[in-house]
């Protein structure tokens, strides 16, 4: 007797998300490189630091210019304050960075001599809104 053996074959499909459709992104805080010394330089840099800028999609909306009335065209922000913050710890302020025409900064920092080893964030915060953004930095030996 034979048998006969039917396959079924599925086929899965992926759908991809699009991109989203964000009025401005969100702020951002670079720290290059991410591993130094303590009393070495360390290059932070910012981008898209506006007031209104939360990288949300609106269901029908492609943004401030596309004349939506829940989307309001992000405000200039003149600074940003930079710290260095470890768990445990008060934070450090590094700098106040004065924020470009084109919404980012940018700044060569020494970091404190009296670091321990470890794992550190650079935060950026804005005072008058609290925007707040952060990147990784370790300290090594």
């Amino acid at each position: 007797m034979r048998r006969v053996v039917v396959l079924v074959c599925l086929a899965a499909v992926t759908v991809l998300p699009q991109p989203g459709r964000a009025a401005c992104a969100a702020p951002s805080v670079r720290a290059m490189p991410a591993e130094r010394r303590a009393g070495q330089l360390v290059l932070v840099t910012g981008e898209d630091w506006a007031s209104g800028c939360d990288d949300v999609v609106g269901d029908e909306c492609t943004g401030a210019c596309a004349g939506c009335p829940d989307v309001v065209e992000p405000e200039k922000i003149e600074q940003v304050v930079v710290e260095l913050r470890r768990e445990g710890a008060e934070p450090a302020r590094l700098y106040t960075a004065d924020v470009s025409v084109q919404s980012s900064f940018a700044e060569e920092v020494r970091l404190p001599r009296d670091l321990e080893p470890g794992r550190y964030r650079i935060v950026a915060i804005t005072e008058q809104d609290g925007y707040r953004a952060r990147a990784r930095l370790v300290i090594v030996d």
